[in-house]
């Protein structure tokens, strides 16, 4: 397998730098392969994968393949995150008695 192994691990958020009139954005993965790669060897890459892996095509960003568990996790996270939200929502408006009938 021809996975790259990044240097430096990132946050989980994009970063984009700027170099005269090209941008360069961060990989934020521990393995970035090409999409051929990826079409040759993906069972391997899926294997051997121990978290996200960046997918490069033509050598720019084009895709992460995260495990089904990150994903799964991100999206109770996420909605969490909303839940959160709409209480914050709630508690900041104003309150209103209801009857017991009424609910």
């Amino acid at each position: 397998m021809q996975a790259a192994l990044c240097d430096e691990k990132q946050p989980a958020h994009s970063q984009q730098y700027f170099f005269g009139r090209s941008i360069m954005q961060a990989v934020l993965a521990d393995y970035a392969v090409s999409v051929a790669e990826l079409k040759r060897n993906y069972a391997s890459i899926i294997d051997e994968a121990t978290g996200a892996v960046a997918v490069l095509n033509h050598n720019k960003l084009e895709a992460y393949l995260i495990p089904a568990q990150h994903y799964e996790q991100l999206m109770d996270y996420l909605e969490d995150l909303q839940d959160a939200q709409i209480i914050q929502e709630r508690i900041n408006s104003p309150s209103r008695e209801v009857s017991l009938d009424e609910l």
